[in-house]
């Protein structure tokens, strides 16, 4: 929300309104079947602002790993929380470093058996 503060003022206090209110979220996939989940705050399932805001809240990780990898020529492109990279393999070391080390901070973790 910090992001949405400083780049989007107009919106602010709309969507804090709304990320602010209680909801009911849930689990599917379990043995039991679906479970249910008070959620206090956040945005609820299927809200169409979630993926904007996650957006924007790993814009500045984006960027950052972006500007690591473009210095040999390589790309990031994301969606939502998708990322690829196509670089030397130096610098992609040191992209996933920075994604390890920085990404927990926006809730972004890699899941290395996808990688």
């Amino acid at each position: 929300m910090k992001q949405v503060k400083s780049i989007y003022p107009n919106i602010f206090n709309g969507l804090l309104a709304k990320y602010q209110q209680s909801t009911t979220g849930f689990f599917r996939g379990l043995e039991s079947g679906i479970d249910l989940l008070d959620q206090e705050e956040g945005l609820g399932p299927g809200a169409v602002e979630t993926s904007w805001l996650y957006d924007l809240t790993v814009k500045p990780l984006v960027k950052e790993v972006h500007d690591i990898v473009s210095k040999e020529g390589g790309i990031i492109s994301t969606i939502v929380d998708d990322f690829s990279i196509v670089t030397t393999f130096d610098s992609m070391v040191e992209a996933l470093k920075v994604l390890v080390k920085k990404g927990k901070e926006v809730g972004y973790f890699i899941n290395f058996n996808k990688t």
